[in-house]
């Protein structure tokens, strides 16, 4: 049993590192008649049905959520929405990227029962590129780890995710498939509910990013903001070096610290905001070269196969 209304539903689900920061805080809460739900991986006071219906999927067995209730709640406020678009981002709804994107499925499939005709907008990115991003963000977020541990490469191949407590985060490098992604989406909701787009093409060209993204949801074009301003960027080398030796702090007092203070206080942030401005340090990479290669090539038919189903020429980009 699903929400019962006549208003239009898009759900943006990722992936992360995707200029998912951007669209939640200058594309989407501009649009013109759209009602922008972003919801959290943490609870907060003003939640509303819908924000409390996705904290359940991230984080309850999915057997044991009430759906009916879900929807009961959900369709009584969608009727007080004045708004008849509904756009809800959240890319925790594509899979935790640290624990393997491994309840994609299930997070797919309530989604989908929940919201029967709502369209889905996925975004991805290389694959090396984006798993260096997404160790980027792991020193963001008071973790530490290395391309080789973060990808489980051991002797010259990749391994499987490993769900161990003690490994860290971590990932199998062969599920960054984003056909896969893209083909479970459309098997769900129907091939003309799913637009999936590049994160370079939005980089190189994003007027005509957000102008599919437009006329693929049937949303009035906005006043585009400015697309040349990164949001959530990582750090410099000298960021890095820092955040490795603050990560040696227990996660406790990280979040205590950060609670107090506020993110903009780590020391790594700050250096960002003074001595990187005026002494440019090049922003860290951590995948060599021979280890990026062999990401590509393990995705390099499937990258193919995503280029024809979308008709987007993703060897334009590096792909494949």
């Amino acid at each position: 049993m699903g929400v019962t209304t006549d208003k239009r539903v898009t759900i943006h689900v990722g992936l992360h590192k995707t200029a998912t920061t951007f669209l939640q805080e200058r594309l989407f809460p501009a649009l013109h008649d759209v009602r922008f739900v972003h919801p959290l991986h943490v609870p907060r006071d003003h939640d509303g049905p819908v924000e409390k219906f996705v904290l359940e999927c991230l984080f309850r067995n999915g057997v044991c959520i009430d759906m009916a209730r879900h929807a009961r709640d959900i369709s009584a406020w969608l009727d007080t929405v004045e708004e008849s678009h509904v756009v809800l981002s959240s890319e925790a709804m594509v899979g935790f990227p640290t624990e393997n994107h491994i309840n994609l499925r299930l997070l797919t499939d309530l989604l989908k029962e929940m919201f029967p005709n709502a369209k889905i907008f996925l975004v991805t990115r290389r694959q090396d590129k984006w798993v260096d991003a997404a160790i980027a963000e792991l020193f963001r977020s008071g973790l530490t780890t290395t391309p080789e541990r973060f990808l489980n490469y051991r002797a010259g191949a990749f391994d499987r995710w490993n769900i161990g407590l003690y490994h860290g985060p971590n990932v199998d490098a062969r599920d960054l498939d984003w056909a896969a992604f893209d083909h479970y989406y459309r098997r769900a909701f129907g091939d003309d509910a799913v637009l999936t787009l590049p994160f370079e093409r939005f980089v190189s060209d994003a007027p005509g990013f957000l102008a599919q993204f437009f006329s693929f949801f049937d949303i009035d074009p906005c006043e585009l903001p400015e697309t040349s301003e990164r949001i959530n960027q990582r750090w410099s080398q000298r960021g890095v070096a820092i955040a490795k030796l603050v990560n040696h702090v227990p996660m406790s007092i990280q979040r205590m610290v950060r609670d107090k203070l506020g993110k903009r206080w780590h020391p790594s942030e700050v250096m960002a905001r003074t001595v990187d401005r005026w002494i440019p340090s090049k922003k860290k990479t951590f995948l060599s070269p021979a280890l990026a290669e062999q990401v590509l090539a393990l995705h390099a038919d499937s990258n193919r196969a995503l280029a024809t189903r979308t008709g987007e020429d993703l060897g334009e980009y590096g792909y494949y």
